[in-house]
C-alpha cells in the first residue's frame, strides 16, 4: 500500500439509484470512491475496522482484493479532510459476486441485507458505466484532457476487427438459460433476445463507459439524426396488419396465476393489470420508448401494438413473450414475478443505440 498522501482534484457524489457515495478523481486522473462511504453501502459501519472489510472482499471477490491492495491509499479531499481511497473497477465485481452468491444460495445470512444495494449498484453501472458516473458526479468531464477519451479507446479497443474467438463460455449460457427453465443446446441457433439484453446490460455495460460505447459504435456522431427512422423502417410496418394471435393462452394462464385468477379465454378483455404487465415487460423490453410512441400515434383504438410490427419486430416480440411466460410460471406471486423481471431485464428501457447495433449484427 502506498503510504504517501495523494490529492483529490475533483469531488462529488455518485448516485446508484437512491444510494449515494462520495466519489473522487485524483490529480493523476485515477477515479474512485471514499472507502468509508462504500463500506457503508456494503453493510459495514464506519467504526468497523478495515481488516473486516478486507476479509469480506477476500471471501466474496478475491481478485478485487488484490487490485485494492495495489491502489488503496490515503487521500486529501478538497475540504482538507483525509480519507481512504477505493479505486474504481472493483465495485461492479463485488456487487455481482454478492448477487450471484445470493442466487446460488451460498451467501452468508449476515450478508443478505446488502443484496438490494448491490442490485442498485449493478443497475446504475449497467445503465451509465462507472467512469461516466464518477466524471459526471465530480465534474471531471469538463476538466479532463481533450484526448482522454481517445487514450481510453486506444487502451480498450482494437484498430481493426479481430477474427472471432469464443469469449462467452457455454457455462455462461447454461447459467442464463437455467434462469428461464430452458436447456442450452449450443449455438446452432441464435440465443433468445433476452440473453442478448442481459449480456449487453450486465456484461458490457459495467465494464465499458457510455462514452466509450458511443465512440466505439459511432452512434452519437453518425446515426443520431436518422437512427429512429431507420429503426422504424426495420421494426414497424407501413400499414396495420390483420389481427393474428401473438400471445398464446399459456402466457395469460401464467400471468393470471400470479393473482390467483383462472384464465377462461378472451371472451372478455383481460384485467387492466395484465395489459400493464404486457406493456412493461414484453413490449417495453424489446422496443425503445420512441418506437412505442410511434405505434401509439399510428394505431387505431381497436388495433393492437403487434399489428404494426414487421417480421423482425414480431420475432423479437415472440422471444420476449416466451421469456416472460417462463418467469411467470416459475414465480410464486406477483411481487416475486416483478423482482425476477427486474433482475432479468434490469428494469430499464432499451437503449436506442444498443438496439440499432444489435439489429445490424443480425442483418
Amino acid at each position: 500500500m502506498n503510504a504517501s498522501i495523494l490529492t483529490a482534484s475533483h469531488y462529488g457524489v455518485v448516485r446508484f439509484g437512491d444510494l449515494q457515495c462520495e466519489a473522487v478523481v485524483l490529480n493523476g486522473g485515477e477515479r474512485g470512491y471514499v472507502r468509508r462511504q462504500l463500506m457503508k453501502l456494503l453493510g459495514f459501519a464506519e467504526r468497523q475496522r478495515g481488516d473486516r472489510f478486507a476479509g469480506f472482499l477476500r471471501e466474496i471477490a478475491p481478485n478485487s482484493l488484490s487490485l485494492l491492495n495495489k491502489q488503496e491509499a490515503t487521500i486529501l479531499l478538497p475540504s482538507g479532510q483525509k480519507a481512504q481511497f477505493f479505486p474504481s473497477g472493483i465495485i461492479a465485481d463485488v456487487a455481482s459476486a454478492v448477487v450471484n452468491a445470493a442466487i446460488d444460495g451460498t451467501l452468508h445470512k449476515a450478508r443478505r441485507g446488502i443484496v438490494p444495494n448491490c442490485m442498485k449498484i449493478m443497475r446504475a453501472l449497467a445503465t451509465t458505466g462507472e467512469v461516466a458516473l464518477i466524471d459526471e458526479a465530480t465534474g471531471y468531464q469538463h476538466h479532463r484532457a481533450p484526448d482522454a477519451l481517445q487514450e481510453l479507446i486506444s487502451g480498450l479497443r482494437r484498430q481493426t476487427c479481430a477474427s472471432w474467438e469464443r469469449r462467452c463460455h457455454p457455462d455462461y449460457y447454461r447459467a442464463l438459460y437455467r434462469l428461464f427453465g430452458w436447456k442450452y443446446q449450443g449455438h446452432d441457433q441464435n440465443p433468445p433476445h433476452v440473453v442478448g439484453q442481459i449480456t449487453q446490460r450486465w456484461v458490457y455495460g459495467p465494464v465499458l463507459p457510455a462514452d466509450l460505447i458511443d465512440e466505439a459504435t459511432g452512434y452519437q456522431h453518425h446515426r443520431a439524426p436518422d437512427a429512429l427512422q431507420e429503426l422504424i423502417s426495420k421494426l414497424l410496418r407501413q400499414s396495420c396488419a390483420s389481427w393474428e394471435r401473438r400471445f398464446h393462452p399459456d402466457y395469460y394462464r401464467a400471468i393470471y396465476r400470479l393473482f390467483g385468477w383462472k384464465y377462461q379465454g378472451h371472451d372478455q378483455n383481460p384485467p387492466h393489470v395484465v395489459g400493464q404487465i404486457t406493456l412493461r415487460w414484453v413490449y417495453g423490453q424489446v422496443l425503445p420508448e420512441d418506437l412505442l410512441g410511434e405505434i401509439r400515434n399510428r394505431k387505431g383504438i381497436s388495433q393492437k401494438h403487434h399489428q404494426w410490427l414487421s417480421e423482425q419486430g414480431l420475432a423479437r416480440l415472440e422471444s420476449q413473450i416466451h421469456a416472460v411466460t417462463a418467469i411467470a410460471r416459475s414465480s410464486i406471486s406477483y411481487p416475486d414475478f416483478k423482482r425476477r423481471c427486474e433482475a432479468a431485464f434490469a428494469g430499464a428501457a432499451l437503449q436506442l443505440g444498443l438496439l440499432f447495433d444489435e439489429l445490424e449484427e443480425v442483418a
